[in-house]
């Protein structure tokens, strides 16, 4: 057994933060989802199968209020959190539910839903943050940091998570796209018929919405400071 065996990653944050993308840069990399979760999305289908899945030694995605929950001391636990921009993540969701049809049409504005969705994201951070320190080593990676270093975030998921990494391996399959919301589900959707088909996931996917997103290259430098996250420009 080697030494990172002994413990479990969860990959936590609120939805849309780029929980996938970072479960399939530890998959590739050497650390496999528990079991059930192997494809994209990577996700268990309730919150109580994500708390009492056998993780020891896997990754496992822990979004939003599974925090709330009585967590297994049955291992000892490390937690990747992820941060995004905050006006992005929330028009990511919306996007989403519409999407997929989950949520009906708000009777406040687009641009009022996403302020007050950006304000609970600034507002619960901390807290989030606050129990999972209570319960193990917490990891910070900032996505869009992520997006324009994939190997700087690998080996930044590798000195804090998983020594074994591998790092090319790890950035290899990072999305080449900026991180702003883009107008449809392309990347999503790429990596989703790439399992379905059975295939080997692609590398770096670059969708039409990527193309409408006017998405710059990755040496342009770093993405802004996101607004409430404390060292955001150093992936904090």
């Amino acid at each position: 057994m080697s030494p990172s065996s002994s413990w479990a990653v969860g990959v936590c944050g609120f939805g849309r933060c780029g929980s996938t993308m970072a479960m399939m840069m530890l998959a590739a990399g050497g650390l496999p989802p528990v079991d059930g979760c192997e494809l994209p999305p990577h996700e268990l289908g309730s919150i109580d199968e994500a708390w009492h899945a056998a993780a020891q030694g896997r990754s496992i995605k822990l979004l939003g209020p599974v925090t709330e929950y009585p967590i297994t001391t049955r291992v000892r636990w490390r937690f990747l959190w992820l941060d995004r921009d905050p006006v992005e993540q929330a028009r990511s969701t919306i996007k989403f539910v519409r999407v997929f049809g989950l949520a009906g049409e708000a009777d406040e504005s687009d641009v009022a839903r996403v302020a007050r969705m950006a304000r609970t994201y600034r507002r619960d951070r901390s807290r989030m943050l606050g129990k999972l320190h209570g319960l193990g080593q917490v990891v910070k990676l900032q996505y869009e940091l992520a997006l324009l270093d994939p190997r700087r975030a690998a080996q930044q998921l590798r000195d804090g998570l998983w020594p074994a990494l591998d790092i090319d391996a790890a950035a290899a399959v990072v999305h080449d796209r900026d991180g702003r919301c883009l107008p449809d589900l392309s990347v999503e959707l790429a990596y989703l018929e790439s399992a379905r088909l059975g295939n080997q996931l692609p590398g770096p996917v670059l969708g039409p919405g990527a193309v409408l997103s006017g998405k710059p290259p990755r040496d342009q430098g770093l993405p802004p400071a996101v607004p409430g996250c404390e060292g955001s420009r150093q992936g904090d």
